[in-house]
């Protein structure tokens, strides 16, 4: 099993009932949040989330709207991941977020254990025989000759 997906824990995902709509629009802010516009409000520093930026950059998403985006990170603020902040100035509205120790549920302690059990499967491997390392050749040929490659030639190239 693949413990996380963009670097959240499923476990924690689906225990907030979030999808991979969620988890990408999470990344989305993590990764542009240094550059984004800060506010405080109340001690906490919050980031200004452009929703038509979000709609450009992530069209995989398939939200076509910035109330369709709001929903979502509305969902995010509900389950406690998010908090948002509106500021209405003379020139509009706009929304701020931050994200919340709540993170720490989508933070996953199981790459550890991934990381613990890749290593005892590699010193398991080298406990393994020849004749073990015949059968992977053979299922290696096997796989080659099933993806249309017919020699060693074809997959340096």
């Amino acid at each position: 099993m693949k413990f996380n997906i963009f670097n959240y824990s499923q476990k924690g995902a689906i225990s907030l009932k979030l999808d991979l709509k969620d988890l990408l629009i999470l990344d989305w802010f993590q990764t542009f949040q240094p550059r984004m516009s800060k506010i405080i409000h109340e001690n906490e520093q919050y980031y200004w989330v452009s929703y038509e930026k979000v709609l450009e950059d992530i069209p995989i998403l398939e939200i076509t709207t910035a109330k369709g985006l709001y929903k979502r990170l509305q969902n995010l603020c509900e389950v406690g991941i998010l908090k948002h902040y509106t500021k209405t100035t003379n020139a509009g509205s706009y929304s701020y977020y931050l994200i919340t120790d709540m993170i720490k549920i989508l933070i996953s302690s199981e790459s550890s254990f991934a990381s613990s059990q890749s290593s005892f499967a590699s010193s398991q491997s080298s406990v393994h025989n020849n004749s073990s390392i015949i059968n992977s050749s053979i299922i290696d040929k096997k796989a080659i000759a099933s993806c249309g490659l017919s020699s060693q030639k074809n997959i340096d190239a």
